[in-house]
């Protein structure tokens, strides 16, 4: 059952949960700023190719669960076309580079010790790419079935799906390192 929360959890909590917002807020702007205003300057070209990279993995996995689960499509150039005409391109904006360096950054300035830090950070990386692919099916799987809800479900309802795992991976974190180095 519920038990109540003596002051100092609910503000540890407090504390916690603004971290989390503050430095996925901050996480988030900046790297918009970084991308629009100076086109990932001084690192374009090496970011350019990671981005390249993470969209052509992205669009592999994701191939391979849509064939999994037994749909029918053709797959070439990043691009998954469907027999109805409907199809996915899987390019560098998909390729959850963002997202990736979201769980990176948030971690790696989130109270902690750095020795848990160098196994978790890895982890949710790799957590965040699956997250990229689920979202990418379920992204294909609305397009399949609803192309109607396509747009929507791509800029609103799956979007939510990196923002889920980082929060969960956030009160992995909170619940069994930081909580437990405070006492």
């Amino acid at each position: 059952m519920w038990k109540a929360l003596k002051a100092h959890e609910v503000i540890s909590l407090f504390i916690g949960v603004t971290l989390f917002i503050g430095i996925t807020l901050i996480i988030h702007y900046a790297f918009r700023f970084w991308a629009n205003e100076y086109n990932f300057s001084p690192l374009t070209g090496f970011v350019s190719e990671v981005r390249l990279w993470l969209s052509i993995q992205a669009y592999h996995h994701t191939a391979f669960i849509v064939d999994l689960l037994g749909y029918s499509f053709e797959g070439r150039n990043n691009t998954i076309f469907f027999e109805s005409g409907d199809w996915l391109a899987i390019n560098s904006g998909c390729s959850g580079f963002k997202q990736l360096l979201q769980g990176l950054f948030l971690f790696l300035f989130y109270p902690g010790k750095l020795l848990h830090k160098t196994w978790f950070i890895p982890l949710a990386i790799l957590l965040m790419h699956v997250a990229n692919v689920i979202r990418l099916v379920g992204v294909l799987l609305t397009l399949y079935y609803y192309p109607e809800w396509w747009e929507f479900s791509h800029d609103y309802i799956f979007r939510f799906v990196f923002y889920f795992i980082l929060f969960l991976l956030w009160i992995w974190w909170e619940e069994k390192y930081r909580l437990k180095e405070s006492k």
